[in-house]
């Protein structure tokens, strides 16, 4: 296998490494006086011949790249932010380069390659290496290697029946803007596949590296293809894996469905757009980090001269990994920054909720689920919600099944996934920045044309994120609906005309973050509604084709006037909005219990505290000593902090007149929205009803108290990496959790106890509607159980001693092996009380600790990424509540 081109610091050729799934979190911790290590890192090491393994040193530095926006020429853009970029990593990493030739680090790293698309540096190093460098200053963390997975697809038999338009391409409307002039012409598009074969009759006259007009070329590589793993020096189709054998048709046939064309084969969106490529997917991480690097300043083959004015218009990236990667979230971000639009297949992970994967689950990419020609969505489509985001996703849909479209060797063949829906769209921004030369770089203002302007797509009988998917736009189903690129070219026009919207106030001051919307009817569609926000100088344009418009401007705090009437003319329009500031009201009240009815039943009302609801619920109070709640207020929309009641449930803000939504949450409560009315001072009292919740206090505030309960005399259970194991309480006890019983639960190998269903893998953010869910995290991560040295009693034990029973994690191993921790999880079936604690803690850093219900809505993150700070002798216990106790003022 050839490897990676890399600074080598020792001869040894060395082959990269991939690691399997793994939760990043979205933000690097607190870097106290080493950078935290990935135990990954440490665990990979422990399971090669040499010790060593490929890890990222990712540094604290970043470029701000976001000057970059306001600059319009394509080159002078991309080299800013090049340059940018470069000067970040130059002045950071030099220091750290340095240091790995120091004696004290020398013969620990093998090999170190620099990137600058995130500052961040690739080692194949060991132990010590590792340690040394998390020591260095400047470094955030040290970071594994993330698992990478080409999306399956379904491929049929090969086909030879063209239909001159495909149905995708017609689906989308594609044919009918063909039809008004606009074909992609002048436009470059980009994948990072498994490579492309550039000979095939659909492809080979729009490879911009054909100097030609047919297919005997001449060619020029340079610039247009770069294979940073298999160093082959023309485009072609190549394994997609390590060590691989077979080369792979993905990356021609996602290819075909952008531009592809020949004769009766219209298989591609734009067919007159021009394309450039780079095998990236999937040997490792290095391999695609440095592709995607490569797009953003594409160089000759022999990796010279770097020309950022060369990158492509639009990439689409059909690979996926684990969710959250932070380096993989930078160089998005960079490529968004440079005006490229990233497009990124869904995944095929559903129809669960909750399972897109990276890149589609990163903001700085437009994510696409996947169609049948039917319309009805891909059952295999991933769903939202996005754990990384506040955002719906997918962003839409297009078509994803029985896409027919070019395979290596001449050959045209159906593909079935995720990964065949997302070229639709790069196609489409192509047809679309042709149409309308203005929009070029502008990737947030085409993602919402695009969005705008889809298809409502409706999915009957559907609910992700608590959208129902059959009557909600957007959902996490089918986003926004199904791609019309035809839809988005009526309305942008062709860059001749626009409306400039100017915001001000009453004395004639510009107003930033004005929020826009402009409402056009287009003939045979309908109303469709484009959103904006006014920038620093109170400015927006809307990039749209001629005719009447209605503009409306809201601002918090400020009055809205009615919409504007606009006509927009063949040369422009330019309009002023005034908004008038609001008076401010005083807005006051209580937050108080409303009691279900069963706790007036005289049985309850005389029991008082400490007896158990119809539910089996503990820890409720008589209504006679209620008070106000300890409650929290935010005020829905705005970027006001929350406030909080005081002794007596009271809460005092002041806001501007108009109607507000508030939203007021409790623990032990379900949460409500209120709708105010603040036209004149308001005094409200919000009731919220109890719900099954938990109050958590650890040994450190002295709400309990570490006490080992040593498990292993019980039952020991051998679970091997991503596995479970079901255990029945004795007798004929139960654990009430989260308002339901239980006398079964699972035992996961990855660190936590799950009830009603089995999970193996983890995702590590609670609450989460995606799996796992209902579930205790005692020390969430990619753990190893059977890993270990023989005789250390490593394993997972399970002992009942009175009413608790106990799940002990004893000399458990991170995955592969390395770093052993030992805790447990004590279930309480007469307080039905949870208990953490923890005895050896080697590598909390990247580990979940709480509590979650079945729906995934409701939990307690007690500590992400090693924010509570986890250390040997710790107990952590949550407590059922249900309501609270009441504040008191005493």
């Amino acid at each position: 296998m050839t490897t990676i081109r890399m600074l080598v610091f020792a001869a040894a050729a060395v082959a990269m490494i991939a690691l399997t799934g793994l939760v990043v979190p979205p933000a690097a911790p607190a870097v106290a006086a080493a950078a935290p290590i990935h135990p990954a890192v440490i665990a990979s090491m422990q399971g090669t011949g040499d010790g060593r393994a490929t890890f990222f040193v990712l540094l604290a530095e970043q470029a701000d790249l976001s000057p970059a926006y306001a600059i319009t020429d394509w080159g002078a853009r991309g080299q800013w932010v090049v340059d940018a970029l470069q000067a970040a990593a130059d002045s950071s990493q030099a220091p750290l380069l340095r240091a790995l030739e120091s004696p004290s680090v020398r013969g620990h790293v093998a090999q170190a390659r620099p990137f600058w698309i995130v500052n961040t540096i690739a080692v194949y190093g060991d132990r010590q290496a590792a340690d040394f460098l998390a020591r260095q200053p400047g470094v955030a963390q040290i970071l594994p290697e993330v698992k990478l997975e080409l999306p399956e697809v379904l491929v049929e038999e090969p086909s030879d029946s063209p239909e001159m338009v495909e149905w995708n391409i017609a689906k989308i409307n594609a044919d009918d803007v063909w039809a008004l002039g606009y074909t992609g012409a002048g436009m470059v598009v980009a994948n990072l596949d498994t490579g492309v074969d550039y000979t095939h009759p659909a492809l080979v006259s729009k490879y911009r590296g054909n100097l030609g007009t047919g297919a005997s070329g001449p060619f020029d590589h340079n610039y247009n293809w770069y294979d940073p793993y298999w160093n082959t020096t023309f485009p072609q189709a190549l394994p997609w894996q390590a060590g691989g054998t077979v080369p792979s048709g993905h990356g021609t046939h996602v290819m075909g469905t952008m531009v592809g064309s020949a004769g009766a084969n219209q298989i591609g969106v734009a067919p007159d757009a021009q394309w450039i490529a780079t095998f990236g997917c999937c040997p490792d991480n290095v391999t695609l980090l440095a592709a995607l690097q490569w797009h953003l300043a594409p160089t000759r083959l022999d990796g010279s001269s770097p020309n950022p004015a060369l990158r492509a218009h639009a990439l689409q990236n059909s690979w996926g990994g684990s969710g959250g990667s932070s380096i993989y979230a930078q160089a998005m971000a960079a490529l968004k920054a440079s005006g490229m639009f990233v497009s990124a297949s869904a995944g095929n992970n559903g129809p669960s909720c909750g399972t897109l994967t990276s890149p589609g689950d990163l903001g700085s990419v437009f994510s696409v689920g996947g169609t049948r020609s039917d319309d009805m969505i891909y059952a295999y489509s991933s769903r939202g919600p996005n754990p990384f985001s506040s955002q719906t996703g997918p962003d839409l849909v297009a078509p994803g099944v029985g896409v027919r479209s070019s395979v290596p060797g001449g050959y045209y063949q159906e593909y079935t996934g995720t990964s065949m829906a997302g070229p639709h769209v790069v196609g489409a921004v192509a047809l679309l920045w042709q149409a309308n030369p203005a929009l070029v770089g502008q990737v947030d203002y085409t993602a919402e044309l695009l969005r705008q302007t889809s298809t409502p797509f409706p999915v009957q009988g559907e609910s992700c994120g608590g959208l129902d998917s059959g009557a909600a736009r957007p959902n996490n189903t089918s986003g926004w609906g199904q791609l019309d690129v035809l839809r988005a070219v009526q309305l942008a026009g062709n860059g001749q005309s626009k409306v400039v919207v100017q915001v001000r106030d009453g004395a004639a001051h510009p107003l930033a973050n004005a929020n826009l919307t402009l409402s056009r009817t287009l003939p045979g569609i309908g109303e469709v509604t484009l959103n904006g926000a006014t920038d620093s100088a109170g400015r927006f344009e809307f990039l749209v084709a001629p005719g009447p418009a209605m503009i409306q401007a809201t601002l918090f705090g400020y009055s809205s006037p009615n919409p504007l009437n606009v006509t927009v003319g063949s040369g422009g329009s330019t309009v002023t909005i005034t908004l008038q500031q609001l008076p401010n009201r005083s807005v006051s009240g209580l937050v108080v219990e409303q009691l279900p009815n069963w706790l007036f039943l005289p049985s309850i009302v005389a029991g008082g505290q400490g007896v158990k609801s119809p539910q089996g619920i503990i820890n409720i109070h008589k209504p006679a000593t209620l008070k106000g709640l300890d409650a929290r207020i935010t005020v829905v929309g705005t970027a006001l902090p929350p406030v909080t009641t005081d002794c007596n449930g009271a809460f005092s803000l002041t806001l501007p007149a108009g109607v507000h939504t508030l939203l007021v949450e409790a623990t032990g409560y379900r949460s409500q929205h209120v709708t105010l009315d603040t036209t004149s001072g308001v005094q409200r009292t919000v009731y919220l009803s109890p719900v099954w919740d938990y109050s958590v206090a650890d040994s450190r505030s002295g709400g309990v108290s570490f006490q080992w309960i040593d498990a292993m005399p019980g039952t020991r259970y051998a679970l091997g990496d991503e596995s479970y194991q079901m255990v029945t309480l004795p007798g004929s006890v139960s654990l009430d959790y989260y308002g339901q019983q239980y006398s079964q639960f699972f035992i996961g190998s990855n660190g936590f106890v799950s009830f009603g269903q089995p999970y193996t893998g983890l995702q590590g953010i609670i609450p989460f509607e995606g799996a796992p869910n209902n579930a205790i995290y005692a020390l969430g991560d990619d753990l190893n159980p059977t890993a270990g040295t023989p005789g250390n009693d490593n394993g997972i034990y399970v002992r009942t001693v009175g009413n608790k029973t106990v799940v002990q994690y004893n000399q458990v191993e991170h995955w592969p092996a390395g770093d052993p921790e030992t805790f447990q999880v004590i279930l309480d079936t007469v307080t039905d009380q949870i208990t953490l604690q923890y005895q050896q803690v080697s590598s909390p850093d990247f580990t979940t600790v709480g509590v979650e219900n079945a729906a995934g809505d409701r939990g307690i993150s007690w500590s992400y990424a090693n924010s509570g700070n986890i250390q040997p002798g710790l107990a952590v216990r949550f407590t059922p509540v249900y309501g609270q106790a009441g504040v008191s003022c005493q």
